[in-house]
């Protein structure tokens, strides 16, 4: 952050998904997109989680803090990517490639509250599109289906095989590009 230019507002790493134990669980976050990214945003958390980013101060001060209203509408878990879709419309991101943040998978914590993340996931997308009406309908429809595919193998991981195929099949009603996806796939 303090080589980039003002123009930058954030930077992510890679992370790599670990289990209760610690003991890295298989699933990573490998994004490598720099710039101006927000339709790549637009389409999935590139980011991963709240414990990856550096957000430059300035940014925040101009773009505001975390929406607090997504967790009294009980829609908690997409908070951080709405933050930085705000910040990816009037900043550059910019990737560190390497996995230098451990996230910590566990049952029973907000992330598998499917119910809520979804609720989350769809009050975002739809301010979105309100504010970006020039974004095209399908890519909207492939992020959602890309999220239902994220919540497919959050259920795989956690063993819950029901809720695997359940956001599996949501996940391809909107797109087949899941079913070409061998991590979620092998659980079938």
């Amino acid at each position: 952050m303090a080589r980039a230019d003002a123009s930058v507002g954030l930077v992510y790493t890679w992370s790599v998904f670990i289990n209760e134990k610690g003991t890295p669980s298989g699933g990573r976050q490998e994004a490598k997109l720099e710039g101006a990214i927000y339709p790549a945003l637009v389409y999935g958390n590139l980011v991963g989680n709240a414990s990856v980013p550096l957000i430059r101060r300035a940014a925040l001060e101009q773009v505001g803090n975390y929406n607090c209203q997504l967790k009294a509408q009980n829609a908690q878990g997409c908070e951080d990517w709405e933050i930085y879709l705000r910040i990816a419309e009037q900043y550059q991101f910019r990737v560190i490639p390497e996995p230098l943040v451990g996230y910590r998978q566990m049952v029973g914590t907000m992330s598998t509250n499917h119910r809520a993340m979804v609720r989350s996931y769809h009050l975002v997308m739809t301010a979105v599109q309100q504010r970006h009406p020039e974004i095209p309908d399908r890519l909207y429809r492939w992020s959602c289906s890309s999220f239902y595919s994220y919540l497919s193998e959050q259920s795989r991981r956690c063993g819950n095989h029901g809720a695997t195929l359940f956001w599996l099949f949501k996940a391809v009603q909107l797109d087949f590009v899941p079913l070409c996806c061998p991590v979620l796939t092998r659980s079938l």
